[in-house]
């Protein structure tokens, strides 16, 4: 063996024992590439360019500034590129972590090992690439190859938080990428759940969640997953860096050799205890920072604890459970506050509470429980705002009237109506009256029989004196006739009947004609007597029961008179005989048939007393048979205007109805008088347009009149100061639409008319919907409006009917009602916050900072009796101040934070997201990339021995 003096690239001198010169050559080309030649010469070699060092020349002069700066500059640049190259090589610890598995696993001894029949290759043979690139390149471009390993204390240290922040780097670039694509939730439900009972099973569940944990880390907060796997993998760098320090890793790894057992326990060691030492020094400085600022007043330093304190109370409000790792995740919740309806779509600057937003139970109750709590004002104010929005979009849709508008329409309407009603009835009466004066009967039933029956007589004396006149122009009265020839006459016709005959034989009259003497002288005068006593006597019988056969008889002796009187006659006498008889026959028929009309108005009893009374006589000529043998007789104008006023007597001219009636039962002697059924049409026609205006005033006054029963009445029936009272009646109808109706239509729909009605309208759904509490009146002193109240006044039926009426030609107003409504539900507006104390009492018993005089004096009698030292005594007063400035800042700011949240969904929506305990327990695990690494550590323990670790070692040795 020999010894041999070599001069590194870094212009250390270093003694190496080989056997030969040609085993230090192989250790330096292994060490140093192949730069690196030995010239051996005298037992000593030496690389290139570098003379080998025969002696120790005089100390060099100091420094200069330059040098110095430059020499600062080197170091910085030095303590870089090991950082960066610590990276690298952190990077393919991990990259090529299965090559070394499978390496340690007996899988492979070269740079690639075999796992599960797939090659990978080891981290020495990843880390070698950059190394013979640079070396390459160098070569390639001339120069000298960059320095592979660190040199000193601060570049050892680097380049070993290098390895560990890009071990980590890894791990968590991936993490990051695959929660910036699944997000918190999915990366959340991506977690596999543990299922081990005991210590293995608890380790193997770390590492099958610990990736999917990652992710969630990554995916709740990337800067912050980030920076904390920096921060742990620069403290296990730092740790492990100088422990390798205190252990001779470092000095080991420098000299090529491969560390023991106990060196890289030792570098995993202080790994693990710088990542602890620095999430200890954190925790301290947070607690301190707290703890000042609580005593400070610098509420920056307790935000966070407020706002994770205020999110997890909310979430506890709502009720939410814990998810299957039992923690909270409050990502639902923040979803439907944010899904909820939200009010100020409808309503403007209307704020809902997270409880009106969420319809959470939980958090409704704890808003009611709160709003009387020490921030009471924010919920009062809260409340007088939404009541003030509300008002406010109600008021677009309020009508602008006075509530006696309508009324006073109606009142308008109702005395032109009624008048007109008046007006039009005394005009048909006046019509009417007119028509049917002409048709009033004169004089009396008695008078008119009278006129009647004189009018007859008169006729019947005229006929009379005209049948006495032709028998006197006949003259035939005087002409002589044989004595025995009118006896002779009578004989043949009593010796000519039958004897059963005979009984009817006028005896008398003929015994009187036989006692005539023989050669008197007789004239026709006695013959014509004959025959009008025969003819008396055969109507005397025609009249009587069972007369028929006298009648007969009668005849046969009045013919055989007839028979002698025409024998005494002359021709030109037989003529004028016959027109006169021809008179007195019609003179007979018109005035003397018995049974006859006329012939009984004509009738008298002896005496000459009429049998027939003038008022029956009126009374029978309105008979249509008596009625045409009058006007036969003697249609006079007297005969006419008698029976026409008796005929007018039976009718009623006073209503339509009766002067039909006396039309149509009198419709057949109205033909006898022409004009006059025209006359009584036009009188009827007049009298039921008078019984239409009477029936339509009656009716109108009985529906719209002081005491009607109508709609329009009732309303009337109230003064303006109750006209609340009047619609209320209009609303509670059977018809409700239809009453509407009647009333605007009423008004013929006036828009001053209509805007009143809506206004009373109006004002009964304040009436109904407001709150009537003393104490839930806003500073303003308007009454909110009770959302369930209006809900229930919008939907009810007959509202809606009177709604859709009153709002018909302006329907977007109403229907803004609705939809204020509809967006109100479920929001509590009733809520009064209560006021708070104002005493002073409660603000005097808020504890401040320092401890009670109870137990100042306590500690200081411990101290006195020597129980405790002063020192004790003042960390213990210290503690209790620290303690009591903490919890007074922390409660304040998350009562104000609770409320907050209670009051503002936005921000509650906003805080649950940020401070989501899901998320806090996904960042509040510690770093697991540096683990990476000290895994890389652990198989490289368990990997196989280098066989030139003994070269290595002595090539590397000072």
């Amino acid at each position: 063996m020999a010894d041999y003096i070599v001069e590194g690239p870094d212009g250390k001198k270093y003694r190496v024992t080989a056997d030969t010169p040609e085993a230090v050559d192989a250790a330096v080309q292994e060490l140093y590439g192949s730069g690196a030649a030995p010239a051996p010469t005298g037992g000593a070699m030496a690389p290139p360019g570098a003379a080998a060092a025969a002696s120790v020349g005089p100390a060099p002069p100091p420094p200069t500034l330059v040098e110095r700066i430059m020499s600062g500059a080197k170091t910085a640049l030095g303590i870089a590129d090991q950082g960066v190259r610590g990276a690298a090589e952190g990077m393919a610890n991990i990259v090529g972590l299965p090559g070394d598995i499978g390496k340690a696993t007996g899988r492979g001894m070269g740079p690639v090992a075999m796992v599960g029949g797939i090659p990978f290759p080891t981290s020495d043979a990843i880390k070698a690439i950059p190394n013979k690139l640079n070396d390459w390149t160098a070569g390639l471009l001339g120069v000298e190859a960059p320095r592979q390993k660190p040199e000193g204390l601060g570049e050892r240290i680097a380049h070993r938080v290098g390895e560990e922040v890009g071990a980590m780097a890894v791990p968590a670039g991936g993490a990051v990428r695959a929660g910036a694509s699944l997000g918190p939730a999915a990366a959340r439900a991506a977690i596999p759940e543990g299922t081990g009972t005991n210590v293995i099973g608890r380790i193997a569940d770390f590492f099958k969640q610990a990736p999917a944990k990652m992710v969630e880390s990554a995916a709740v907060n990337p800067a912050n997953f980030v920076g904390k796997e920096v921060a742990a993998a620069t403290a296990a760098g730092t740790g492990a860096g100088l422990v390798n320090e205190v252990t001779g890793k470092s000095a080991a790894e420098a000299r090529g050799e491969k560390p023991t057992g106990l060196q890289q326990a030792g570098d995993v060691a202080g790994a693990v205890t710088g990542v602890g030492t620095a999430a200890l020094g954190k925790k301290v400085v947070d607690v301190g920072g707290h703890v000042v600022g609580a005593m400070t007043g610098n509420t920056g330093t307790t935000n966070k604890v407020v706002r994770d304190v205020a999110t997890d109370e909310i979430a506890r409000f709502a009720n939410v459970a814990p998810g299957k790792d039992g923690v909270i995740d409050t990502d639902p919740l923040v979803a439907q506050i944010m899904n909820g309806r939200k009010v100020d779509e409808t309503i403007p600057r209307f704020q809902e509470s997270t409880a009106d937003r969420t319809k959470n139970p939980g958090l409704a109750a704890a808003e009611y429980s709160r709003q009387s709590g020490p921030n009471s004002g924010q919920y009062a104010a809260r409340r007088d705002a939404n009541t003030a929005a509300i008002d406010d979009a109600m008021k677009t849709s309020e009508p602008q009237a006075t509530p006696g508008a309508l009324s006073s329409e109606l009142e308008i309407e109702r005395q032109r109506r009624l008048t007109d009603a008046g007006v039009n009835t005394a005009n048909a009466t006046d019509e009417a009256n007119n028509l049917t004066r002409t048709l009033t009967p004169g004089g009396t039933p008695a008078g008119r029989g009278s006129t009647v029956r004189n009018e007859l007589e008169t006729a019947r004396d005229t006929t009379r004196q005209a049948t006495a006149d032709a028998y006197e122009r006949a003259g035939i009265n005087d002409n002589p006739l044989a004595p025995t020839t009118l006896a002779e006459g009578l004989d043949r016709v009593t010796a000519s009947l039958p004897r059963a005959d005979r009984v009817d034989t006028p005896q008398g009259l003929i015994d009187q004609i036989a006692q005539i003497p023989a050669g008197e002288a007789i004239t026709i005068r006695e013959a014509s007597a004959l025959k009008t006593r025969l003819l008396g006597l055969q109507e005397k019988a025609a009249a009587e029961p069972g007369g028929r056969n006298t009648v007969r008889v009668l005849g046969q002796y009045i013919d055989a008179v007839e028979e002698v009187i025409q024998g005494g006659i002359t021709a030109e006498q037989r003529a004028a005989l016959g027109e006169a008889r021809g008179l007195r026959r019609a003179e007979g028929t018109a005035f003397e048939r018995k049974g006859d009309p006329v012939a009984d108005i004509l009738s008298v009893r002896p005496g000459g007393t009429p049998r027939m009374r003038d008022e029956n006589v009126a009374n029978l000529s309105v008979r249509t048979d008596a009625l045409d043998r009058i006007l036969q007789q003697a249609d006079t104008p007297a005969t006419r205007a008698a029976i026409r006023d008796q005929l007018l007597s039976n009718a009623d001219t006073a209503t339509a109805e009766g002067i039909q009636r006396f039309t149509q039962e009198y419709s057949q002697q109205l033909q006898r008088f022409p004009g006059m059924a025209d006359e009584l049409g036009r009188a009827q026609t007049a009298r039921g347009a008078q019984a239409t205006a009477q029936a339509t005033e009656t009716e109108l006054m009985r529906e719209i009149g002081p005491q009607g029963r109508g709609v329009v009445a009732r309303y009337l029936q109230y003064g303006d100061e109750n006209a609340s009272k009047a619609m209320r009646g209009v609303i509670a109808s059977k018809d409700p639409a239809r009453a509407a109706d009647e009333l605007l239509r009423f008004v013929n729909d006036d828009p001053k008319a209509v805007e009143g009605a809506r206004k009373v309208f109006w004002d009964i759904m304040q009436e109904k919907t407001r709150s009537g509490g003393s104490t839930t009146k806003t500073i303003s002193g308007s009454q909110p409006y009770l959302p369930g109240a209006l809900r229930r006044f919008v939907d009810d039926p007959a509202v809606a009917a009177v709604a859709e009426r009153l709002y018909r030609d302006n329907p977007e107003h109403w229907q803004n009602v609705k939809k204020i409504t509809e967006a109100m539900q479920g929001v509590d507006v009733r809520n009064s916050a209560k006021a708070p104390n104002t005493s002073g009492t409660p603000q005097g018993m808020q504890p401040g900072y320092l401890p009670s005089g109870e137990t100042l004096a306590s500690r200081i009698f411990a101290v006195e009796r020597g129980v405790v030292s002063p020192a004790f005594a003042a960390i213990n007063i210290a503690g209790i101040i620290a303690r009591k400035a903490v919890k007074q800042a922390h409660t304040a700011a998350v009562d104000k934070a609770i409320d907050k949240a209670l009051l503002d969904p936005e921000w509650a929506a906003l805080l649950l997201k940020e401070n989501n305990p899901a998320n806090r327990a996904a960042l509040a695990r510690s770093a697991k990339g540096w683990l990476g690494n000290e895994t890389s550590t652990l198989i490289d323990m368990l990997g196989p021995e280098d066989k030139d670790r003994e070269t290595k070692k002595a090539v590397m040795k000072p």
